[in-house]
């Protein structure tokens, strides 16, 4: 189960997130929330209606293939230094350590009230609740976020080839220069090894 997770999950969280700096946060928040949901579904069919445990497998494949919990967590830290900019202040810290506190309170509350819930309604309902509230996440990013990442319109750049800003590259150049990124990242980091 783990590896039907982690293996796509390596390859996803790399790219989403970073190829978020080319198309906004969004990008980088929207899928994990969307594989979650899914994954949370498959957990609530396969314990009210006792499917086979091969669709948790299935799910937890595509949750992975859309990112997981990294990339989210990786879509907002990016999120709040967008909106702290160029802080000179040391706000992006605070920002940071209090987003990081926020995760790890919530993360143990829930761990907590998670066991008391199920004892008390059974395994469906919290499922269906934790679907409910990943619609609620689903809707607030997509309706009520607002991108932090400022994109330039394409139809307001010049067309003066002197122009000083680097030329925009298609859909399909920016996936390859974003998988050469991370290919350089491991690379680099074997040649500091040896």
């Amino acid at each position: 189960s783990q590896l039907c997770f982690l293996i796509p999950c390596l390859i996803s969280t790399l790219l989403l997130v970073s190829y978020s700096d080319y198309c906004g946060r969004k990008f980088a928040i929207v899928p994990p929330l969307v594989g979650d949901t899914l994954f949370t579904l498959s957990y609530v069919l396969v314990s009210r209606f006792s499917f086979s445990l091969n669709y948790l497998l299935a799910a937890t494949f595509l949750s992975g293939l859309m990112g997981g919990p990294t990339t989210l967590i990786g879509g907002c830290f990016a999120y709040v230094a967008d909106l702290c900019g160029e802080d000179p202040e040391g706000q992006k810290t605070v920002r940071m350590a209090r987003l990081d506190m926020i995760l790890g309170v919530l993360t143990g509350l829930a761990s907590l009230c998670t066991g008391f819930y199920i004892k008390a309604a059974g395994f469906t309902w919290p499922f269906l609740t934790a679907v409910f509230l990943h619609l609620i996440n689903l809707f607030y990013v997509l309706v009520v976020l607002k991108e932090s990442l400022v994109l330039p319109d394409p139809r307001l750049t010049s067309s003066d080839p002197s122009a000083s800003e680097a030329p925009r590259l298609n859909q399909s150049q920016a996936v390859t220069a974003r998988l050469q990124g991370v290919y350089l990242l491991f690379a680099t980091s074997k040649r500091r090894r040896n």
